[in-house]
């Protein structure tokens, strides 16, 4: 039996591949169902070129064909500084499994295998834009697996029958279903585009253009929850605000907004910060075409200044539950000046109220178009 250890915490795990083989995952802290399902279909003879897409923060299937063939040469693509952190952190320099990372996949390289498994999470439309853009990329024929959950099936098979060849189940279970194919190349009648929307933004108190892309959050539309929030808080002329978890920039692009509106010279900065790369090329975007000059926007994970700020924002994903919430609140902790006030908008006020409490902030929760206002002072 094969074996690979990857690094940090987790436990064993015996992994089935094709008919008769098993591999032994050490420190590995969960297992999809579908990455179990596709491994049990791995093409004989294995290819010497693997690409896994959008797969970053699930390391089981690289480290398999890592441990069945030393010498493949294996690469992850991730749009999210999150998943590729999680992943540099499992994957030790011998295992020689590269984490790229961008807004858009590059064609810098041929691949004899692609291997894409959305979670049930997954954007639609980045689905859509990730299979249009591999027919861009990549030869005619370049052999692609899709591992797709039960709920999203519906969403998805009919893109995969429009964008692939060949397309095949060779797995279907409860829980997923496995599709073997070929990219189209040049011979498919929808060719990708970056699918720019204009987004035209009318809160109460502040009217802007936004641009927004597949895979950022709230994409084509102003989210009703960060225009509750923009126009609930109180922003004074001359503050330092830090937008966390930014997506396009809603928010802190509607206080840059009123900021400049209210006095055109005032003083003040407003940060953007995301996690995901295509994320902060549409907060860019957008800063310019609003010219805005005192807004910067950066790509982090971690997010680390010596600056203080007057107001934090934050819209955490709802998926997520508090543990985006908490991490806001933890950073607000470090960064807030001793006047600063925090402000994030949510599902859950109750549950995180008694987050900011621990922290030692006093909370007041307003409802705001059926949305909590959590607004937080020390």
């Amino acid at each position: 039996m094969s074996e690979i250890s990857l690094l940090g915490r987790g436990s064993s795990h015996q992994i089935k591949v094709g008919p008769k083989q098993k591999v032994k995952v050490h420190a590995l802290r969960y297992v999809r169902p579908g990455e179990r399902d596709f491994l049990k279909h791995l093409p004989d003879p294995l290819p010497q070129r693997t690409l896994f897409l959008y797969g970053a923060d699930a390391p089981l299937m690289p480290a398999v064909l890592r441990a069945l063939s030393p010498e493949m040469h294996i690469d992850v693509f991730t749009n999210e500084l999150h998943d590729k952190r999680v992943a540099e952190k499992k994957y030790a320099p011998e295992h020689k499994i590269n984490v790229l990372s961008g807004s858009d996949l590059q064609g810098d390289e041929n691949y004899d295998m692609l291997v894409f498994a959305p979670t049930k999470y997954f954007d639609r439309m980045l689905f859509f834009d990730t299979l249009e853009r591999l027919n861009l990329i990549y030869p005619k024929g370049t052999a692609l697996y899709v591992v797709v959950p039960q709920e999203r099936l519906k969403d998805f098979r009919k893109k995969i029958d429009q964008e692939l060849k060949g397309v095949k189940i060779i797995s279907s279970t409860r829980s997923n279903t496995v599709f073997k194919t070929v990219t189209r190349g040049s011979d498919v009648k929808k060719k990708w585009s970056d699918r720019i929307a204009n987004v035209a933004v009318s809160t109460m108190n502040a009217e802007f253009t936004m641009q927004t892309r597949p895979g950022v959050f709230s994409h084509g539309r102003a989210d009703t929850g960060g225009v509750a929030l923009s126009e609930a808080i109180d922003v004074i002329p001359g503050e330092n605000i830090l937008d966390l978890g930014c997506g396009a920039g809603l928010i802190g692009l509607a206080l840059a907004k009123r900021q400049n509106d209210a006095k055109p010279d005032h003083g003040g900065s407003v940060v953007l910060v995301d996690s995901n790369i295509r994320s902060i090329e549409c907060c860019k975007k957008n800063i310019e075409i609003n010219g805005f000059e005192n807004c910067e926007a950066i790509a982090s994970d971690l997010y680390e200044t010596e600056k203080t700020f007057d107001l934090i924002v934050g819209n955490p994903p709802y998926f997520a539950g508090q543990r985006i919430g908490e991490y806001f609140i933890e950073t607000a902790m470090k960064y807030l000046n001793k006047t600063g006030r925090l402000a994030i908008v949510s599902k859950h006020g109750e549950q995180l109220a008694e987050v900011a409490k621990d922290f030692g902030f006093k909370t007041t929760t307003i409802k705001r178009k059926g949305y909590d206002i959590s607004l937080c002072k020390r």
